[in-house]
């Protein structure tokens, strides 16, 4: 939207803010990532039940989980996080970690509901693993946070070095 200046008669355009921006940093993330989480929980959703149609649940969860994990790692680096390319083994690390634990949360939560359920639909199924993932996002959160994402301090402002004073010339 363009704003005028009474002043100098000058039309200028005035930067194009997100609502979020307005929100206090820590907030600002949190908000952020539930949007970038819950776009990330549907994909593996939407995935999961299309892939469900032909293969069995657990090749079905980890194509949908693998696919999904990499969107919303480089999404909650560049929105959620605002990171620049840094810790480049970090992100590797954490997209493993993520991935193994998921896919081992995937497969014991699947596992439990063919025990609970004869047998469950796949929306039952999909269901379950959006669940799975909701659940799992809040830890994910505090890691990619405290750990992944986390600003760094200069290197020079991380090391002290006492101050000598000049000795007296003779």
């Amino acid at each position: 939207m363009p704003a005028t200046s009474l002043a100098a008669g000058v039309t200028t355009a005035r930067p194009r803010t997100l609502p979020t921006e307005r929100l206090p940093p820590a907030l600002r993330q949190v908000v952020r990532y539930a949007v970038v989480g819950g776009a990330s929980t549907a994909l593996n959703a939407v995935l999961f039940y299309l892939l469900r149609a032909w293969w069995d649940p657990a090749p079905a969860a980890a194509l949908s989980l693998v696919l999904s994990t990499a969107y919303s790692t480089e999404a909650h680096r560049r929105y959620t996080f605002g990171a620049p390319v840094v810790h480049r083994w970090r992100l590797h690390l954490q997209s493993l970690g993520t991935i193994a634990f998921y896919a081992w949360y995937s497969a014991v939560v699947l596992a439990l509901l063919h025990v609970v359920v004869a047998e469950p639909t796949r929306l039952q199924e999909t269901l379950s693993i959006a669940t799975t993932s909701l659940l799992g996002g809040m830890g994910r959160f505090l890691l990619l946070r405290s750990w992944v994402f986390a600003p760094t301090a200069p290197i020079a402002s991380a090391i002290t070095v006492p101050e000598v004073a000049a000795a007296p010339a003779p």
